[in-house]
């Protein structure tokens, strides 16, 4: 869709927008850290794409700082296919309470070093997958789940831990947890 526009920075879709059943290249040769879609629909489905931009998605949210909540509803959130996650990712979606599931599978976290209060404060959340996370580059963690407690299960059995060095309270109120696997977690650092 959008492959080759090499000086495109910002994409505003409007009413309707979703994205494409096979979005396959839809930003092949955008420039690194270049164009980034963040569309909040009338369901309440926040649409990611591209080169995410925090505080793009913060906007479409209406969320005004890091520690304040969206104000308009947003009842989930996907990424599209192509989508990269920033280097820091640090409370992208926290306080994010009424959400109930993030579909992240579709995003490249290959860049990310920062991932502490990602998910905090998600209190509604019943879903979310961050199996396929590449997270070999992250070296923070604290807080990332703060405040999960409706999450009954969570798949991180395949991160890459050998470069965190802060864990701390990770999974803390995650009271819905029944089981978690961290067996191939490293803590040594």
């Amino acid at each position: 869709m959008f492959s080759g526009c090499e000086k495109l920075n910002t994409v505003y879709a409007g009413k309707g927008w979703t994205t494409a059943a096979n979005a396959s290249g839809m930003f092949d040769n955008c420039p690194a850290k270049g164009v980034s879609i963040a569309y909040l629909d009338e369901e309440g489905v926040l649409t990611i794409g591209g080169y995410v931009n925090k505080e793009q998605v913060w906007a479409a949210v209406g969320k005004k700082d890091v520690d304040s909540a969206p104000t308009k509803k947003v009842t989930s959130v996907v990424a599209a296919e192509g989508t990269v996650l920033p280097e820091d990712c640090s409370s992208l979606f926290a306080e994010f309470g009424e959400t109930e599931s993030i579909d992240l599978s579709k995003a490249n976290t290959a860049n990310v070093t920062d991932m502490s209060s990602m998910f905090g404060g998600c209190s509604g959340l019943t879903s979310l997958d961050v199996s396929r996370f590449n997270t070999a580059n992250v070296t923070d963690m604290y807080y990332m789940f703060i405040g999960c407690s409706d999450l009954t299960s969570l798949d991180v059995s395949n991160f890459d831990t050998s470069k965190v060095t802060d864990m701390t309270g990770m999974f803390s109120g995650c009271s819905g947890l029944t089981s978690l696997d961290v067996s191939n977690f490293d803590t040594s650092k």
